[in-house]
C-alpha cells in the first residue's frame, strides 16, 4: 500500500502487510498478522491542544493500531488464537 500527500505536508507512506490463518478445528484457529511501514517527507505536527503546528519529519503509524512511532519506520506483529462459541 502506498499513500502520498501533496501540498506543504507531502509525506509518503509505504506499507507491506501479510496475514495467515490456520484452522485447527471447526471452531478454533490460529492467526498471524504482520505489517511494516516506512514514512518519508514532511507531515504537519499536531500541538498538545489539537491544533495544527509546523512541519516535521514524517513518522510511521500503522493503521488503526494507534501506536505512532517516533521514527520513520514501524513493524507490528499480532499472533493469536480464536475460538468461536
Amino acid at each position: 500500500m502506498r499513500t502520498r500527500g501533496t501540498g506543504d505536508a507531502c509525506a509518503t507512506y509505504n506499507q507491506f502487510s501479510l496475514g495467515a490463518d490456520y484452522a485447527v478445528s471447526k471452531r478454533t484457529d490460529f492467526y498471524l498478522v504482520a505489517a511494516y511501514q516506512h514514512a518519508s517527507g514532511d507531515q504537519r505536527d499536531t500541538n498538545a491542544d489539537g491544533t495544527n503546528g509546523g512541519l516535521g519529519e514524517a513518522t510511521a503509524s500503522i493503521g488503526s493500531y494507534g501506536n505512532q512511532s517516533n521514527t520513520n519506520s514501524q513493524v507490528i506483529v499480532a499472533l493469536g488464537i480464536r475460538h468461536r462459541f
